[in-house]
């Protein structure tokens, strides 16, 4: 989510407004006072996860209708076998040039995760690390440390100590979110749309650099 593309006003908009500020707090005492809507309880539980409420963000997401617990309630992955992740991890990525982590926007434990795989996979000779979140890599790199032009996202704390980390780890950060999505089309064509100019901006910023 790149709020600063985002133009007029839109439900929501002054909650994203105030933590890409910096203003936690006074984004959680507007996402409080919306919380009783539906359509702004992620906003709401992101809001949580930026300052650290983590059971209580889990109780606002698992409130967030029927529908989303009964997709939830079927998962794939109920006979599957429990392996340590990290070593597990590693272990697939031998002889491989990408390792893609999915994580969720509000769940600050995902970053913490990612920071101990960049650590392991660094080992292994992995030295380039892409995140959607990012913004301006080049003034992060320059700096040091992550600041409010590094993305939004990373704004989350955690998520600031994972970029700090990677960094310390010699990582070379690449920012990689679609820049221009141009309206109009379903919402399909729109995903795609973004999707294959990620998909270019990884090719173009990593492999055509360094194939």
């Amino acid at each position: 989510l790149q709020t600063a593309s985002v133009q007029g006003s839109y439900p929501g908009k002054a909650i994203l407004d105030a933590l890409q500020a910096g203003h936690y707090l006074g984004a959680l005492v507007e996402a409080e006072r919306t919380s009783d809507d539906e359509q702004l309880l992620d906003f709401y539980g992101l809001t949580q996860s930026f300052v650290g409420q983590e059971q209580e963000m889990l109780v606002t997401f698992d409130s967030m209708g029927a529908e989303r617990q009964a997709e939830l309630a079927h998962s794939p992955l109920e006979d599957a076998e429990a392996l340590d992740a990290i070593p597990a991890i590693v272990a697939a990525a031998k002889g491989r040039q990408i390792v893609i982590l999915n994580e969720s926007h509000h769940m600050a434990r995902h970053r913490a995760f990612a920071l101990e795989l960049a650590r392991a996979l660094r080992a292994e000779g992995f030295d380039t690390f892409a995140a959607e979140a990012f913004g301006d890599v080049a003034k992060t790199v320059a700096r040091g440390y992550p600041a409010r032009d590094t993305g939004f996202y990373t704004a989350e704390p955690v998520f600031g100590e994972l970029v700090r980390g990677v960094l310390a780890l010699g990582y070379t950060p690449i920012a990689y979110e679609a820049e221009a999505r141009a309206p109009g089309g379903d919402v399909n064509e729109r995903i795609n749309r973004r999707e294959i100019e990620q998909a270019q901006n990884l090719f173009a910023r990593v492999f055509q650099v360094n194939p």
